[in-house]
C-alpha cells in the first residue's frame, strides 16, 4: 500500500496536517503584522522625539516642511 492510499484512508492524519499548516500560516502572518506594527511604532517615536526636542524645521507631523520664517 502506497503512502497516498494510506493517507486517503486515514482522515484524521489529513485533518491534523491541515491544522498544523493553518497554524504555521497564522503564526507567519501574525509575525509579519507584528513587525509592521513595531516599525510603525518606532518611526512614530522618532518623529515624536524630534518634535519634543524643538526640531520643528526639519520634519512635521506628516513629514511636511513646516519651516517658520
Amino acid at each position: 500500500m502506497s503512502a497516498v492510499e494510506r493517507f486517503k484512508e486515514d482522515k484524521s492524519s489529513f485533518i491534523v496536517c491541515v491544522c498544523i499548516c493553518a497554524t504555521i500560516w497564522f503564526l507567519a502572518v501574525c509575525a509579519l503584522f507584528g513587525i509592521y506594527i513595531w516599525r510603525s511604532f518606532e518611526s512614530g517615536n522618532i518623529i515624536a522625539t524630534q518634535m519634543q526636542e524643538g526640531d520643528y524645521n526639519k520634519q512635521g507631523v506628516a513629514g511636511n516642511d513646516v519651516s517658520i520664517n
